[in-house]
């Protein structure tokens, strides 16, 4: 059955409409400043890279910085360090707020926070027995037993960072949910020039590679710590207690969060498995010049992806209120922006990546044309997939999605790679549009308007004949 099946639109009085009308525009204003708000933050993000690249390189040479780009990754590991429940908590208090039940959504709250709290511990506590047994990773061939502690070091202090905010980056999610990630994002933005900050004064006193890992991670961290504390100072309601805690809302949580946490992997292959194939088959000059080409029409999906997540806690809230309509129309119009945004974009980036990747380049790359083609194509049918993953992610409509992204990867490394001997770079391009639209795009068309749309016609219409 269908999230929205049995579900009757309440018959709504003149000022009801005028209500839910006024709901509908508060929605897309506060979708709109999340979207901004996470649009400045990656522009600082990408502002602290370009400045911090140089100068890190030069202090730490190029032993040491492998280690610095290695121990950097865990943190962008940060978002499967949950297991996916933070998602599954952001939908919970998303409907908890749209059915107007502070209880429900201080259950869920309590549930997620302890249950996080838990698996910290516990990995805390393992944290700490390798650090007793001074276990050392390599993480580089190294013939240097400096550079080796050293790594290791940094390695159990970016952990350390990690699983201290395991608990406490519920706050991200709840203000997500409530349709207030702009103040999540803004302390974000606070976390990240206070990381720049830190990284400069490390670089300018030449601190160790560990104090280096710490200002990356660990003011961050405090950023959320008092985003944390500031939140549930106002919302004292909804402040995490073992009395709330209700086991069958833990267990949801964790299966939910499983599947999510599957369907990052999964989406995740599917961006990543072309480099795959074609540096088996191809070897690395291969994946130079196919990644340089994808990476410009990437830039483009990321900032769609950007304002298209930001309706995420919104659908799902309007959904618990049985706005439905505005639902249908959101999601309607979201679809045709990004269809023209990307249709638009797509033949200008086609026209002039040649000229951008040789400048970007000087000269050391060139892409075939075929290849720009194919992406583009590729950007745009995106604009129909970006948009219903997140409207069907919303409704926690997974298993589908994980269904298909699985089919794709199967299929994908069984033909790619025979197809990339034949045809080269611009037959695994070709491949990847043609598979993305076939085995993708399609069944989540048929799979909204038959399994989730469909239902909600139904239901409308019978009650429209009574």
């Amino acid at each position: 059955m269908s999230d929205l099946e049995g579900i009757a639109p309440p018959t709504l009085a003149p000022t009801d409409r005028v209500d839910a009308h006024d709901r509908g525009k508060q929605r897309v204003k506060r979708a709109t400043l999340v979207a901004f708000s996470a649009l400045l933050v990656k522009l600082v993000s990408a502002v602290s890279l370009v400045v911090t690249v140089p100068l890190t390189v030069h202090y730490l040479g190029p032993e040491r910085y492998g280690v610095w780009m290695t121990v950097s990754s865990f943190v962008a590991m940060m978002a499967f360090a949950d297991l996916g429940m933070g998602i599954g908590l952001l939908n919970q208090v998303a409907d908890a707020n749209g059915a107007q039940d502070r209880k429900r959504m201080h259950i869920a709250i309590s549930s997620a926070f302890m249950l996080l709290l838990c698996i910290g511990s516990v990995l805390s506590l393992v944290l700490i027995g390798l650090v007793a047994l001074n276990v050392q990773f390599p993480l580089i061939k190294t013939s240097s037993p400096a550079v080796l502690r050293e790594a290791s070091l940094a390695v159990y202090v970016c952990l350390a960072c990690i699983l201290i905010n395991l608990p406490m980056d519920i706050v991200q999610r709840i203000q997500i949910g409530l349709q207030r990630g702009h103040v999540t994002y803004m302390w974000q933005l606070v976390g990240g020039i206070g990381s720049l900050m830190g990284i400069l004064c490390a670089v300018y006193f030449r601190a160790p590679l560990p104090i280096l890992v710490l200002a990356y991670s660990g003011i961050p961290l405090i950023s959320t710590a008092l985003n944390f504390a500031t939140f549930f100072a106002r919302e004292p309601d909804l402040t995490p207690s073992f009395g709330a805690v209700k086991r069958s809302v833990a267990t949801a949580l964790l299966n939910e969060g499983v599947l999510f946490c599957l369907l990052q992997v999964a989406a995740s292959t599917c961006n990543n498995m072309d480099n795959v194939i074609l540096g088996g088959v191809m070897g690395g000059i291969a994946v130079a010049i196919y990644s340089t080409g994808v990476r410009l029409f990437n830039v483009v999906q990321t900032l769609i992806t950007m304002f298209i997540n930001a309706l995420w806690p919104a659908y799902r809230e309007s959904h618990a209120r049985g706005d439905h309509e505005w639902v249908r129309r959101t999601y309607t119009r979201s679809i045709i922006g990004a269809l023209i945004v990307c249709s638009i974009v797509a033949p200008i980036l086609v026209l002039l990546s040649p000229w951008i990747i040789r400048v970007w380049t000087e000269g050391h790359l060139t892409v075939p044309l075929s290849v720009l083609i194919a992406r583009g194509i590729w950007l745009i049918v995106d604009s129909f997939v970006g948009p219903t993953g997140v409207l069907l992610s919303s409704l926690s409509k997974i298993k589908f999605q994980i269904l298909l992204m699985g089919l794709y990867v199967l299929i994908g490394f069984s033909v790619k790679p025979m197809i990339a001997r034949t045809f080269g770079l611009s037959g695994v391009a070709w491949a990847s549009s043609t598979l993305y639209v076939s085995i993708v795009a399609l069944p989540m068309y048929w799979y909204l308007t038959k399994k989730v749309f469909r239902p909600q016609e139904r239901v409308s219409s019978a009650n429209f004949t009574s």
